[in-house]
């Protein structure tokens, strides 16, 4: 069973993922050579997302 710890930390990488969507929607390669607040919005959503397989590694392990 999963933490509530490891709940929170689900739902803000899940959140991140949307986010990521959601800045990313109507934009075109373009759009990151001339909005720097763009492509660090999205450098940080990767970022978390980047916890994902760590995350699952964490919780899967207990069930092993």
């Amino acid at each position: 069973m999963c933490s509530k710890e490891d709940i929170v930390r689900m739902h803000h990488i899940l959140d991140a993922a949307k986010e990521a969507v959601s800045f990313a929607q109507g934009n075109i390669r373009n759009s990151l050579d001339k909005n720097r607040m763009l492509v660090l919005s999205l450098v940080k959503d990767v970022e978390i997302l980047g916890e994902l397989p760590l995350m699952f590694q964490r919780v899967y392990s207990r069930f092993l």
